[in-house]
This record gives C-alpha cells, sequence and structure tokens, in this order.
C-alpha cells in the first residue's frame, strides 16, 4: 500500500491538461498549418534544431522517468526527502521535464506562439512548486530546508555550491 504524503495544489492536474492541449492545438497549427510565427525556422540550420530538440526530448524523457520511479515505485513507503538521483540535480524533475520535451519541439519549429504558451506553462509550474514546497516543509521542516539549499528549484547548483565551498571567504564551506 502507497502512503500518500504532500500535497498538491487542487488546480494542479487540470492546469497541467489544459496548458498541455492548449499548447500541442497551437503548436501543431501553427508550426504545420498557419505558420504564423514561425519565420525564424529559415534562420537556424535544421540540425541544429534538430539537435536541439533531441537533447530536449531526451533529457526530459529522462528526468520524467527517473521521478517517476523515484516516487511511485522506489520512495512511496517510507515518507522522506527525496534527495538523490534526479532530486538530488533539480527539486522538481518532473515538472522540469515536461517543460523541457515541450521546449524541445518549440527548437524544431520556432513557433514563437507556442514559446509564449510554455512561458505561461512555466509560471504556471513554478507557482504549482511553490506550493508544493510549503506543504513539503510543513511535513518535513528542517530536513526539506537543507534541500532547498543544496538542491536548485530549475537549475542545478551543485557548480554553484563547489565554487561557494572553495571560497577563500567562507570558511565554513557556504552552506550553512
Amino acid at each position: 500500500m502507497q502512503v500518500r504524503i504532500g500535497e498538491e495544489h487542487p488546480f494542479c492536474d487540470f492546469g497541467q491538461y489544459l496548458f498541455i492541449l492548449s499548447y500541442l492545438i497551437v503548436w501543431i497549427s501553427d508550426s504545420f498549418w498557419l505558420h504564423y510565427s514561425t519565420f525564424l525556422i529559415g534562420s537556424f540550420h535544421w540540425l541544429l534544431r534538430g539537435s536541439l530538440t533531441l537533447i530536449c526530448i531526451i533529457v526530459g524523457v529522462y528526468l520524467v522517468q527517473d521521478a517517476h520511479k523515484l516516487v511511485f515505485d522506489e520512495a512511496p513507503f517510507n515518507p522522506q526527502v527525496i534527495d538523490w538521483g534526479v532530486y538530488g540535480i533539480v527539486r522538481h524533475p518532473m515538472y522540469l521535464g515536461v517543460l523541457l520535451i515541450l521546449l524541445g519541439l518549440i527548437f524544431w519549429t520556432f513557433s514563437l506562439i507556442s514559446m509564449s504558451i510554455w512561458l505561461g506553462f512555466f509560471f504556471f509550474y513554478d507557482r504549482m512548486a511553490s506550493y508544493e514546497e510549503d506543504d513539503l516543509l510543513r511535513l518535513f521542516g528542517k530536513a526539506y530546508s537543507e534541500y532547498q539549499k543544496k538542491v536548485g528549484k530549475w537549475i542545478p547548483l551543485r557548480g554553484v555550491q563547489q565554487v561557494e565551498a572553495a571560497s577563500p571567504q567562507d570558511p565554513g564551506g557556504g552552506i550553512g
């Protein structure tokens, strides 16, 4: 039996479906039918666009799959802060993975209208992530707070921490 801890925003699932559906309708319509905002596509070689698309989609799928496996297969019976695997890289790898997959599609066709929806989706995910983090702070307290200091919400911070740890101004290692 899976123990459910933490709380999603009540609008999270519906909002995700709405944004993904809106994004896909606009991206497909603009990229393959209307061509309203894809005028930049000729400015970039197909090999560059294809490479960026593949990188984003591969990394995005990896983040979503690994995060899903950790949360739903490995850790559901032992409620704790998950700070290993992809959760040791960023605090919201599932959300980031979805955003990277959609960004990969934008790189393929350079649909600017799709980019505006993607930005709205990012702000939506950021709000959902903040809501969830407030709940995780309530549940795990200092352990989650320490995790927040070590791992970036959207961008990996390991390199930043190594620089801080080596900084001569802070003999304590930069965290604490």
